[in-house]
């Protein structure tokens, strides 16, 4: 009994790698370099909603398969192939040798065989099925957030069953989750209590220099909707944080360009319960690798996020060894990363779900502390087009504490 029950597991995680095959489209994240052109690609593999099947009407009975057309099993076809039973017995062999020393016997061997074809022949329907409630799903909830908006979306993402929504992301539609409802207003905030500025659709705006910000999400709680950050310039204009940002309500929109925002070893966002939209453009953040909780910039329960620009750079805060991006812990991730770079910060892919989605576009990876492509491999929603990579080469301790006042010299005596 116990040899079968080794062999159920082994060929449990034999099929585990095939399904996950499938659902990575062949190879979980794409490579470094351009994609297929969208001619190549039919409407059902980008996730456009148009003449998807409902859920009720997939939801048959597992023995109500539609048979394979005559043409596509043809009497002489070889099924399973030397070389695949080759390579299931060595794995067999490899998983027996795991937790004994003998060789395997023929006829265990022999009993897992069977079992593995089986799986392989079987299997595909249970994929296909699994592929098309999803596609179902995924449908419903794109057709929920044209009205309901960006936040609808995460909600149904959320429950599970309906991500990675690559097509949605890459797309420039995905721009319309972030558009303005109303007009803006510039205004200089004021130093001891910026939200009181803070209404919908203003735009707080910082000149050249070093700035503490402190109490901006203080009294408004909710915060307001479509608020600006705005700076004179990545390399003029430096936020300094004196505690991370947090409100209570959902964080609507919020946009911060044109600066450089150093955390000062606090999260820029702790949001663990409401989600947050939000939007990046030509930004610096530095200080969030502190070394403690997530030490990561982004802390949110939900997050739709797009970043054109920007530069996500470790090594300013007290523990360099362990910044990371952001932590969101559901399917409930949609972010767009378009000509950004990411330097000596981990991206700990492993800890995102299957479900969400995360495209990075003409990146530059520079020094990444973790393993990041091999990661993505097993998630089908993270997607590099056009981007380097290169890998932190010393060890952990090794990681360097760089100097701030190397990009703003003398930023402590400057700060205002």
């Amino acid at each position: 009994m116990r040899s079968l029950a080794v062999v159920a597991f082994v060929v449990a995680v034999l099929l585990a790698g095939i399904v996950g095959w499938v659902l990575g489209g062949g190879g979980g994240a794409r490579p470094l370099g351009p994609a297929a052109p969208e001619a190549a690609v039919a409407p059902a593999a980008r996730g456009e909603t148009a003449g998807g099947p409902r859920e009720a009407e997939l939801a048959v009975a597992p023995d109500e398969r539609v048979a394979a057309p005559a043409a596509e099993l043809a009497a002489d076809d070889v099924l399973i192939t030397p070389a695949l039973r080759r390579r299931a017995g060595a794995e067999m062999r490899r998983g027996w040798g795991s937790v004994r020393k003998d060789e395997m016997p023929q006829d265990d061997l022999g009993e897992g065989a069977t079992k593995y074809e089986a799986i392989v022949l079987d299997s595909p329907y249970a994929i296909g099925r699994e592929l098309g409630l999803r596609r179902t799903k995924a449908e419903a909830a794109l057709e929920d957030a044209r009205t309901g908006g960006v936040f609808a979306l995460l909600e149904k993402l959320d429950g599970g069953g309906v991500g990675p929504l690559v097509a949605e992301v890459r797309d420039a539609r995905f721009d319309a989750y972030f558009a303005r409802e109303g007009p803006e207003r510039r205004r200089h905030p004021r130093k001891d209590h910026p939200d009181q500025d803070v209404e919908d659709g203003v735009t707080l705006t910082w000149p050249a220099g070093v700035f503490k910000v402190q109490g901006l999400m203080k009294e408004k709680d909710p915060f307001p909707r479509d608020v600006t950050l705005e700076g004179a310039g990545i390399d003029a204009t430096m936020l300094v944080l004196a505690h991370d940002l947090f409100t209570r309500g959902r964080l609507r929109n919020l946009v911060i360009r044109d600066c450089t925002v150093h955390t000062n070893d606090n999260y820029l966002f702790d949001l663990r319960i409401e989600p947050a939209s939000m939007r990046f453009e030509r930004v610096r953040f530095v200080g969030f690798d502190m070394g403690a909780g997530g030490s990561c910039l982004l802390g949110t329960k939900a997050l739709a996020l797009s970043a054109r620009g920007c530069r996500f750079e470790g090594g300013y805060g007290r523990s360099p060894m362990h910044g990371t991006v952001f932590d969101v812990r559901t399917d409930a991730l949609l972010a767009r990363f378009e000509a950004c770079t990411f330097s000596l910060v981990n991206l700990r892919i492993h800890d995102w779900h299957t479900g969400a989605t995360v495209v990075f576009l003409g990146c530059t990876l520079d020094r990444i502390l973790d393993n990041a492509m091999a990661h993505a491999k097993l998630k089908p929603g993270v997607v590099f087009d056009g981007c380097s990579y290169s890998r932190f080469e010393g060890t952990p301790q090794e990681v360097p504490k760089l100097d701030l006042d190397a990009l703003f010299p003398g930023w402590k005596q400057r700060l205002e």
